[in-house]
């Protein structure tokens, strides 16, 4: 038998994601969907910046949620037993924190879901709103574009 929680690699942030939009009414995953097929379905909501920002960020977005006219963007981060134990921040790249803030800045939603695999299939979300403080902003690395 295998456990997930002891692999390596994106395929638990990729469950994640995916268990996450379960979570939500409307989702949708940039992974799986283009991004004008999003946008000709909610295009007609948003405000050309919105539309032109969407088109420039597509794929570094998690999961993408449409709910009563407002858009939201969620970066999924997977938390472990011990990350929660002992209060550990989930790393994010200056890039991407950056592109949220630009996204808050254009009018989305911005949030952070923390998603916890138990045993037997059973998994906890946590949402929260991106800040500094919901996430350790790791510092630029020597061949990071800044």
């Amino acid at each position: 038998m295998h456990n997930l929680k002891c692999k390596n690699g994106s395929y638990k942030g990729t469950i994640a994601e995916c268990m996450f939009a379960l979570t939500l009414r409307y989702p949708l995953l940039p992974i799986y969907m283009s991004c004008s097929k999003c946008l000709w379905v909610i295009g007609k909501y948003l405000t050309s910046a919105q539309r032109f920002f969407m088109m420039q960020h597509w794929h570094s977005f998690d999961v993408v949620e449409y709910n009563d006219g407002k858009l939201c963007l969620y970066e999924v981060k997977v938390r472990n037993e011990y990350q929660k134990k002992k209060n550990l921040k989930p790393k994010m790249t200056l890039a991407s924190y950056q592109m949220y803030e630009e996204a808050g800045k254009a009018g989305f939603e911005v949030k952070v879901a923390f998603v916890e695999f138990l045993d037997n299939w059973e998994y906890n979300v946590e949402v929260v709103d991106l800040t500094a403080d919901s996430c350790y902003v790791d510092k630029p690395k020597k061949y990071d574009r800044v």
